[in-house]
Parts: C-alpha cells; structure tokens; sequence
C-alpha cells in the first residue's frame, strides 16, 4: 500500500492553448496508464472526457487520474483553461498539494497566467514550471524565466536548458547531473543520456552556478560543500531544491515539447522530487466554535475529507473527494459538521478520466469519488461528531444571463438536464422570470452558458436556443429603513407565531449580505436564529423586484417575539423575508451592474489601441505597463461593455492581443 509521504496530488494549470491535455495524455502514457497516445486535435484525448470536449478540442471539465513514477502514486487533475470555468479550476485546486504550471515558450505569460498565478498561491499549492512548445518557432526559455521573475515575482531558477530551439529542438540539458538528455520512443518515454556538448558548455555551467546559488540558500549541507569547493552530488542538489520548494522561495522551471514527446520523463521526475507531499504542510481547517487548526495528512487520525466536485451520471451522484486525514472505506461513517446529516461512503472508485476502477480504501492525501453521495461542492465530510471543518470553494459571480428558448414549453426531460447542469457547476444559476415567464441561465461567461445549451441539446435531443446575452443586475438599498414584522397564523392545528423588529441600511464597500445580531435578552429564542438569518439571506437572494437579487445590504435584528407553542424556524423564516420585503419598499433602491477586472495584453506596437479600446468602453484604468514585447493593461470595466471585446481586440492588434477578466465588484450604473 502507498504511504502519504509517497503521493503526489498535482495539477496542470496554465493559460488556454498551452498544451495542458496534451502534456497530461503524455504524462498517461509515460507513466504506463495508457498504451495509445490521445491526441486533442483529433479528439482522441484521454483527458477529454465528453463529446463536446472533444468535438471542441477543449477542456471544460477537470479530469482527474492516477499514475505510479518511481514508486509513488500521481494523483492528476488536469484543469481548463478558459477564463469561463474558473471554477472548475478553483474546486481542483481545493484538492492539490502541487502543480506543473505550464506556459508556452513562444507566448510566455499570459493574461491567464496571471489568474491562474494568483489562484495557486491563494490555495497554497506550490508548482514547478514547464516551458511547453520549445519546437515553436520564437521560442525564448530565457526570456520566459524572466516574465516569471518580473512579471508573476515568481523565483523561478532554470534546472534545464534547451538542446536547440524551433525546429532544432532536440531535448534538454540537465544542469544537476550535467547531462544532455534526448528522448525516444513512440511518447518519449526514453531517455538517452549524453555529455553536455562542448559548443554550449559554457552556457549550462553559468547556468548550473545560478542554480546551486539558488538552491544553497535553503541547505546548510549544500552552503557547506560549496564553501568548501567540493562538488556536490546530484541528491545534495535535488533535496535543496525541494527545500526552497516547499518553502514557496524557489520555483525550478524545465522545459521541453509535449507534442514533440520531449521533456516528460524529467518533468515526472521532478513532480516526484519537488513538490510537496501531503504530509509535508498542514491543511487549514476549522474547529465546531470556527476556531482555525491545522491538520496534519495523517491516515490513523479520525476520517475527514472535502467534495470538491459532484456529477449527476446515469447511475446517481458522483462525489470527488480529496481525503485530508484518515482511511476511508466503503462502510465507513461520514457526517457533514455544517447539518448534522450523516452518509455513508459506499462504493469508492478511482478516477481514470471517464472510467471509474473500484477502491477498496483510500488513505489522507488521495482524490477518490463516492457513489451516491449528493452533497453540494465545498461539504466537508468527516467522522460522525468530529465537528471539524475544511475551507469551501470560493464560487465565481454568476454575471451573464442568456433566456432559453424551445419549441415550446420547456419539457420534463429537458428541466431535469438543465438541473443536473446547475447542481454539477456552483456557478451556473436557473430562474423563471417573474414578468416573462421565460427559463433563464445566469453564469460566468458566453462560452460556458453556450456550452451549457450544447449539453442540453445533447442530452435531450431537442431544440435549445439562447437569447442575446445581457448582464445579470443587482439592486441594494439607498438608505437605512426599519421593520417589525409580526406574523401570526392560526389555521387549527400548531400555529405560526414570529415576531421580528430590527433595521436594515447599506453595507459600504461590500456586495454581501450581512445579518447582524443586537437582541437583548431571548425574546428571539437561540434555536430560531439559523432560521431568520436564512429567511433575510434567501429573500435578498431571490429578490424582491422582478427577480433581482439584493447585495450590499446589512440587516440588524434588535428585537422579536416568540411562542413556547406557536414558534418554529418556519414561522421565523417567513416573518424575515416578509420584514425584507417591507423594509426595502420603504428604503427605496438603486440598480447596480457588474465591473470586471480586465487585463488586455497585445505587442508593444499595439499599446496605444488597446489602451484606447478599453477607454470607447467606459473602462477606469488601473495600471498600464509595457515590459519587454509585450504591452499589459489592467482596467475596470462594466460587464455590459465587454461584450465582443475578444473580436474587437483581435481586430485592433492583428489578431495578436489577448485578455482574461473576473468579476470585481458591483457599482452604480
């Protein structure tokens, strides 16, 4: 059986059209776990699971597999690249210790990058780097390494260099061992190891001395030898190199061409030498009070693992879960320390992209999935009373809104596709319009709420078409206004007895919704709270004009009344959203629309009708640079101006600019 120390759960995370299927299908057949090499472009990618990846030639699900390496376990998630499914990537990330951060030798940093940058270093998941696409013509690893340092403060140290360049790519060269590695083989799993040629030894010693400059400064022994000018030995090397990985101060960057079968085995070698196991940091977590802990992967301490994804197959729910500690079996006993609820894990199976292979355990540190658990994304499942919680997945604003139009009312078939669709992505959101009646999907971007029609299309086999899209509002109140809400119903049987008085006002600076308590004394009972915060958040959720929800917005609850036979959480329930109700009539609202944070990237030459560009779409700049090639700039823009930017930017710069944008906040429109 597999020990913690020696799994490995990592991504590959990058910009999109960097190659990370392609590098994952190498990674599948390097490792032994396929025999066929998946090819995306023709839709033959194991990672790929769906008809509409593959027709596509993207990836719009996270995979996960497993692969063994030199004795260790590789549990693979390989993520989207496309800014409209960042969650798919935040929920992966929830699961993984480590990750190949890939970028393309030609592009370098990306707008992307910089997204998908920020999201590894929020979750803590420390990554290596791999310089994909060294057989492209204007390929520039040095350059590249210097985008990491300048432009993500990324320490990245070269531990290869390029054999060739373009056309001339012919493998790496290993500045630990000082070996000039070539690869054949039908994947390039064979590694020919030669002497470093003399034409480029020069370049790989200065390299090589950059290096063991690095990584010296996170091992004393190395320091030592160096002083000494003794030659250290490649194992010296390696283990302050995963030093200064683990400590987040040294980033090693290989290279090399997935497509072209060159580079894979060491960049293996390197998941397994590098990053971390899960052994190696504690996980954050939360005591019953809310108090933080830290948690070692442990697999004798208590179960207690996090759903980071759940499908809707054919056959029932598919829980993905990420086990933190403990050893989990079939017959194991989980609860959720949020409700009380308790399940039971049933059958567990590994994920081979879309096979599933039965587990019989899984131990702290493994990704397996749970059939028919149906629990939201971001529950945490642990043993029955623990009362231990895991951090939960930050969910993108939904802020595009298409209508679904059929042939004529939507059908049962279709209803229940479309709840799968929500119930498996966080950030898509269903609603019947209160003034047309018609079915609406709100989500993050066009391509995902196109996606999402294309699915139901194939699912049911009926006509699905979408309107325009428009940009999903808010409103929030433009004053303070108080409410007392006394509701009291008696229809014979237990009756509905709930009082409620208290205020409600603007919350500055913040698009949530907040309940605050002031009551003095129990004339709201501690049992019925849950249920009257519940009321307000689901009533600003749901809104009170034409559907739109509220956000923004404080409420102080400063008094109530209660019945020993009378009360209950519905009764406190619907007094909360009726108080909502009347305490925004009477401080009237205002409409907000959503500002993205764009960043826009196009050659220098192009800086100037970029910047301008974004100015004709009513954009607040917050930063302009122009580092090298490449011109960046970062704006603020409403959401219902980017509409066709990425064809209007295309023809701006030639087809040569880029952008990525995520929700920033709401504002007055």
């Amino acid at each position: 059986m597999t020990s913690v120390h020696d799994l490995r759960s990592l991504g590959i995370a990058a910009h999109i059209d960097a190659g990370k299927t392609t590098l994952a299908e190498r990674v599948l057949f390097c490792t032994g776990r396929t025999h066929k090499l998946g090819e995306v472009h023709d839709g033959q990618g194991t990672m790929d699971t769906t008809a509409i990846e593959k027709r596509h030639g993207i990836s719009i699900q996270a995979a996960a597999t497993t692969a063994r390496w030199r004795g260790h376990t590789l549990h693979l998630v390989d993520t989207p690249g496309h800014v409209d499914f960042t969650v798919e990537v935040e929920r992966a990330l929830r699961a993984l210790d480590g990750a190949v951060l890939l970028l393309c030798a030609v592009a370098g940093v990306q707008a992307q990058t910089h997204t998908v940058d920020r999201q590894l270093r929020r979750h803590g998941v420390r990554p290596i780097v791999f310089l994909n696409k060294c057989d492209r013509p204007g390929a520039d690893p040095l350059r590249v390494v210097a985008e990491l340092r300048d432009q993500l403060d990324r320490p990245a140290v070269l531990i290869q260099l390029p054999l060739g360049l373009g056309p001339a790519h012919e493998g790496v060269v290993d500045l630990v061992a000082m070996e000039a590695l070539r690869f054949s083989g039908p994947g390039g799993e064979v590694v020919i190891r030669k002497p470093v040629p003399i034409e480029i030894m020069d370049d790989a010693l200065a390299a090589r001395a950059a290096l063991l400059d690095a990584a010296s400064l996170h091992s004393d022994a190395l320091t030592e030898v160096l002083l000494e000018e003794r030659e250290p030995s490649p194992d010296l090397i390696h283990d302050a190199i995963r030093a200064g990985v683990l400590a987040g101060k040294l980033t090693p960057v290989l290279m090399g061409s997935a497509y072209r079968n060159k580079g894979v085995p060491p960049l293996l070698d390197a998941v397994v030498r590098y990053l971390p196991a899960p052994d190696d940091a504690p996980a954050p977590a939360f005591d019953a009070d809310g108090a933080p802990l830290a948690l070692r992967a442990d697999a004798d301490a208590p179960c207690l693992g996090l759903v980071f994804k759940v499908q809707q197959t054919r056959y029932g729910a598919l829980s993905w879960l990420r086990l933190a500690q403990g050893t989990l079996t079939s017959d194991t006993p989980l609860e959720d320390p949020a409700t009380g609820d308790r399940v039971r894990a049933g059958r567990l199976v590994r994920l081979h992209a879309g096979d599933l292979e039965p587990v019989e355990q899984a131990i702290a540190g493994e990704v397996v999935a749970l059939f028919g658990v149906d629990v939201p994304s971001g529950t945490t499942l642990g043993a029955p009373g623990r009362g231990v919680s895991l951090p939960g997945i930050p969910v993108p604003e939904p802020v595009v809104e298409v209508a679904l139009h059929t042939a004529g009312r939507p059908s049962r078939k279709l209803l229940r596709a479309l709840d799968r669709a929500v119930r498996e992505d966080p950030s898509l959101h269903s609603r019947v319009d209160p003034g047309s009646g018609e079915l609406c999907l709100r989500g993050v971007g066009e391509l995902q709420l196109a996606l999402c029609a294309e699915r139901l299309r194939e699912e049911t086999g009926e006509a699905v078409a979408l309107s325009a899209p428009s940009v999903a509002l808010r409103q929030t109140p433009l004053g303070r206004a108080g409410f007392d809400h006394f509701r009291r119903r008696q229809t014979g049987g237990p009756g509905q007895y709930a009082r409620v008085i208290g205020w409600i006002e603007p919350l500055e600076g913040s698009d949530a919704v907040e309940v605050d308590w002031q009551v003095r004394g129990g004339t709201i009972p501690t049992q019925y709270r849950k249920a009257v915060e519940r009321g307000f958040i689901d009533a600003a959720r749901e809104g009170v004009t034409e559907g739109v929800p509220l956000v923004g917005l404080r409420v102080v609850v400063t008094d109530g009344a209660a019945h020993s036979d009378d009360s209950s959480d519905l009764a406190f329930g619907l007094a909360a959203r009726s108080a909502l109700h009347e305490a925004v009539a009477d401080a009237g609202l205002r409409w907000l629309e959503p500002l993205m944070e764009v960043e826009a990237e196009a050659p220098v030459e192009h800086h100037g009708a970029v910047l301008s560009g974004l100015l004709r779409r009513r954009a607040t700049i917050l930063d302009a640079s122009a580092a090298g090639r490449l011109a960046r700039v970062r704006a603020e823009v409403p959401l219902v101006e980017m509409f066709g930017y990425a064809g209007a930017l295309r023809g701006d710069t030639s087809g040569t600019g880029g952008f990525s944008m995520r929700f920033a906040r709401y504002a007055p429109r």
